[in-house]
């Protein structure tokens, strides 16, 4: 987030692609706030932890996908990764003569099971049929850590890589933010852009 004229600068990041837990451990950066599966799990910077709730009965039905998946479309290269409420199912590194039998018969698998389908970068998602998602998670951060009228005291960027982001883009427009600047633009890119960019900010 960025100053502007009276508005204070707020370092406040946000990871949201793997579990939380491993993106905290990773990363290793006090002070911020990690979001971990599109935003059912937020570490923020005092250590506490919110889980967004996700119903009993999809436990057991996370288990049975994860089987199906496994047993079905995990071959020539594809794998299915195990976030907890969330699994994806990765096909960077099946053939492109395979993925077109494999990515729609994963979808009918995710769909059939009662989830939701998510596209990323070359793996589809499986995501819990709840009312929640990075442009939420996003709101409940900043209210969180700003208070309500967050909007009114801070200006906001969002630099995102994948379609996901473009939730949380939605939701501060629609949230009376002054401001905002969003970026689809590579992990790569955005490592190296986003420190430069604050500093710069800071110096202004």
């Amino acid at each position: 987030m960025m100053s502007s004229g009276g508005m204070r600068l707020a370092r406040h990041v946000e990871f949201m692609g793997a579990m939380c837990t491993k993106s905290w451990k990773e990363v290793g950066i006090e002070g911020i706030t990690y979001a971990g599966n599109h935003g059912l799990e937020i570490i923020h910077p005092d250590g506490t932890k919110f889980v967004h709730p996700i119903p009993a009965e999809l436990e057991g039905k996370v288990r049975d996908l994860l089987k199906s998946l496994q047993d079905q479309v995990c071959k020539e290269g594809a794998w299915v990764e195990n976030k907890g409420a969330v699994l994806t199912f990765h096909y960077r590194e099946t053939p492109a003569c395979v993925r077109a039998e494999l990515v729609p018969q994963a979808c009918k698998l995710i769909e059939s099971h009662g989830f939701k389908v998510g596209s990323s970068h070359c793996a589809v998602e499986a995501r819990p049929p709840v009312q929640w998602n990075k442009g939420r998670a996003s709101i409940y951060i900043l209210r969180t850590a700003f208070g309500f009228d967050w909007s009114e005291r801070i200006r906001i960027i969002y630099a995102g890589d994948d379609v996901t982001d473009e939730d949380a883009m939605q939701a501060s427009l629609t949230s009376w933010l002054s401001v905002i600047v969003s970026y689809c633009i590579s992990c790569t890119h955005l490592v190296n852009l986003v420190p430069r960019f604050l500093c710069r900010s800071e110096e202004k």
